[in-house]
């Protein structure tokens, strides 16, 4: 499945409701399509904001499901970033000091069972895989 979305933050829900039903149709596990959802809905909102700056730009995903497993291909065309460089956060700490943002690319750590970044010629892409029950 592939969809392709402007980078609006209003297109959010229907990435979401795109990839929930997709994975429905192969999986009743609420909380591995919940987890993932809440990764792509991470990813994609940290390409809009610093990506490209809430300037606008297209986003690609493709969910391919295959023996329990989802890989989600997520490209942009923004700058370079691979968000997996990125240093390790300690979310407790940081929820102890009342930081409410900066947790996403260790969300994607957390849930995912693998991920790899590649920087492509016209951008970025990001590849999350989860085995669902």
């Amino acid at each position: 499945m592939k969809i392709r979305i402007e980078g609006n933050l209003k297109e959010l829900e229907k990435v979401r409701k795109t990839i929930e039903s997709f994975l429905k149709n192969y999986s009743s596990d609420e909380e591995g399509i919940f987890a993932l959802l809440l990764m792509v809905d991470e990813v994609v909102t940290n390409i809009i904001k610093y990506g490209y700056r809430e300037m606008g730009g297209e986003i690609w995903l493709q969910v391919l499901y295959q023996d329990g497993e989802v890989e989600v291909l997520i490209d942009d065309q923004a700058p370079p970033f691979n968000p997996l460089q990125h240093p390790q956060v300690d979310m407790e700490n940081r929820l102890q000091k009342g930081f409410t943002h900066g947790f996403g690319i260790q969300v994607v750590r957390t849930f995912s069972d693998s991920c790899e970044y590649q920087q492509l010629d016209h951008g970025n892409r990001l590849i999350i895989r989860k085995k669902l029950a």
